[in-house]
């Protein structure tokens, strides 16, 4: 601390929230409670509107689908191809089938834990599963290079 003194073994607990932007809380459609608006299997919140990423509460196993970047790349795919199906008048919405393998939280010096399949991982092996799942998931070849040296090479 600024006084010098220094805990031996200090825990950080991260617990900013996510607030959902003010006009998607001024909305009156049906919120869950943090206030993502809820969505059904095509990611409609109404008939023709949907609802992607973070501001959508996605029913899956009972309750809302997590937050997670994978996630809302995926749902982004799927409610784009249902827009283009119905302004091609097809009304045939195909449903958002999220797959779950878990998340990896990195942490510093190399350290990771999280929750993979059904399984905990921790320490390297999970950083390096993190990275792997990056490379795995990245748009294009560049962007996935551009990750592997980012571990083999860092700043």
């Amino acid at each position: 601390l600024s006084d010098g003194r220094v805990f031996e073994h200090p825990l950080v607990i991260w617990a900013a929230g996510v607030t959902m932007p003010a006009f998607v809380q001024e909305m009156s459609f049906d919120k869950d409670k943090q206030g993502r608006l809820v969505v059904d299997e095509a990611l409609q919140f109404h008939p023709g509107c949907f609802a992607v990423g973070d501001v959508a509460s996605f029913p899956h196993k009972g309750r809302p689908l997590r937050m997670a970047v994978m996630f809302s790349v995926a749902e982004a795919t799927v409610a784009a191809k249902n827009i283009l199906r119905l302004t091609s008048g097809n009304r045939d919405l195909k449903p958002f089938r999220p797959l779950d393998l878990g998340y990896i939280v990195p942490l510093a010096h190399k350290k990771s834990c999280g929750r993979v399949f059904f399984g905990r991982i921790w320490g390297i092996v999970g950083w390096l599963g993190h990275y792997l799942m990056c490379v795995g998931r990245a748009p294009g070849w560049r962007m996935r290079l551009n990750i592997l040296r980012s571990v083999v090479w860092p700043r």
